[in-house]
């Protein structure tokens, strides 16, 4: 069993992330093991699915490749 860990604010524990990743396998992947370490995972191929599932969800975490093009990156951190 994984230890619950809680430090202040920073949850390790059962947290809900996002990957943003256009890499089917990378992100998958991702996904195998967050998940093993008792995340609940979303995931989106790209910045335009990303904001619609931000819009819907709360997320502790977005996780999302630094090539994204910049206004898609801009428009993510605006609606989060």
């Amino acid at each position: 069993m994984i230890p619950i860990q809680n430090f202040g604010h920073v949850k390790l524990f059962g947290m809900k992330l996002l990957i943003v990743e256009d890499d089917a396998e990378l992100r998958s992947l991702m996904n195998e093991f967050l998940t093993q370490d008792g995340h609940d995972v979303y995931e989106a191929q790209n910045g335009i699915e990303a904001i619609s599932l931000i819009k819907a969800n709360f997320f502790d975490l977005v996780i999302s490749e630094s090539n994204e093009l910049f206004h898609v990156q801009h428009s993510m951190v605006s609606a989060l």
